[in-house]
């Protein structure tokens, strides 16, 4: 995926949770930036569904707040 948005993104990041992303996604942004979250492919990360994913990542980022 990295070698594919070469020349299109500034940085690339992978985190091994959800959570380590977003966090680490809001320590490196500007207010400016523009953070894409995007899974890679269908993978087992212990989400049952998209919608406890969603779930999830809404949890993490009002915690940043």
């Amino acid at each position: 995926m990295q070698q594919k948005l070469e020349g299109y993104v500034e940085k690339f990041i992978s985190k091994p949770t959800l959570a380590e992303a977003i966090k680490a996604a809001f320590k490196i942004a500007s207010n400016s930036d523009a953070v894409v979250y995007s899974p890679s492919c269908v993978v087992d990360d212990g989400f049952l569904t998209y919608v406890d994913r969603g779930k999830e990542f809404i949890r993490t980022v009002k915690e940043l707040k």
